[in-house]
């Protein structure tokens, strides 16, 4: 994780897109893997934070239609239902995506994954906070400042002798 630190450090801005694409970048790792339950609260998430997305793309144009297929394709009987559920609600469209909407998505999703019975959680877990920060970097631009530099881990014997000093 500690790598991925200087990756967002200077990467900052107010664009709306950016917790739309963090949102539907959770959602659409975790469709697969979190259980029956998060998984049908992911996907009208995802059609949810794609339809507001069309919405404010207005500059830059953010394609993330292969990014939700390749979810879907991963979990289709939860595509459909979704889709039923999202044309039976009607007034759905007119709701507003929230910073807390976007906060639910990624919590859902987040311990959706860390319980799921599969045997790589951290790493996906690791990959989806990778893409998160790429997607940031692709909606807000590279971040801006000084480069930073990562301090390289201390061997043991090096440790031992900095706590004497």
């Amino acid at each position: 994780m500690m790598m991925l630190i200087p990756s967002v450090i200077g990467l900052r801005g107010d664009d709306p897109r950016v917790r739309l694409v963090v949102a539907l970048r959770a959602a659409t790792a975790g469709l697969p893997v979190v259980s029956a339950d998060h998984q049908r609260a992911l996907a009208v998430g995802i059609l949810n934070c794609q339809r507001h997305l069309g919405r404010v793309s207005t500059e830059g144009a953010i394609d993330v239609s292969d990014q939700v297929r390749d979810a879907f394709d991963r979990a289709p009987q939860t595509e459909r239902w979704a889709r039923e559920f999202m044309g039976s609600v009607g007034s759905w469209s007119r709701t507003r995506f929230t910073d807390r909407t976007a906060e639910s998505i990624i919590r859902i999703t987040v311990q959706g994954i860390a319980e799921a019975c599969i045997p790589d959680t951290d790493e996906r877990l690791y990959r989806l906070l990778s893409d998160a920060i790429d997607d940031c970097t692709q909606v807000l631009g590279k971040p801006v400042g000084e480069p930073v530099v990562v301090p390289q881990p201390l061997s043991p014997s090096e440790a031992r002798r900095a706590l004497r000093v």
